[in-house]
């Protein structure tokens, strides 16, 4: 009998059928990420895209709701990046990415508590 400390063990077969199960769902849900990373990534541009030409309709969803701040759709633009890095196995690329949207968070942050203004008034 094939047995060993651990249990049955499983034939080659089994095994087989279960790797490729494993490899087809890897690869489902890297294209996946991928997919959205890019998502991500366009509705930054396009924000940024909508705050330089000045139209509206980029920026804002709907009438009457507050617009993207210019901060968060370079947020998106990175993000977006550092997800399709780590999509395609660029890891470093990614937490690169991840860092830089860190700092901006943490710049705009220090900006807002010390209401010191980068060329607008805020205080």
């Amino acid at each position: 009998m094939n047995e060993s400390r651990n249990g049955p063990r499983t034939t080659s077969t089994t095994a087989g059928k279960a790797a490729s199960c494993r490899n087809r769902a890897q690869a489902i849900l890297s294209s996946l990420v991928v997919v959205l990373a890019l998502l991500v990534a366009v509705l930054g541009l396009l924000v940024l895209i909508g705050w330089h030409t000045q139209d509206l309709r980029l920026i804002q969803v709907y009438q009457g709701v507050i617009p993207m701040a210019y901060n968060t759709a370079v947020s998106f633009v990175l993000l977006g990046g550092a997800l399709l890095a780590l999509g395609l196995g660029f890891r470093v690329t990614a937490r690169l990415g991840a860092t830089a949207v860190g700092i901006l968070i943490l710049l705009s942050l220090v900006e807002y508590v010390s209401c010191v203004s980068s060329g607008r008034p805020r205080c």
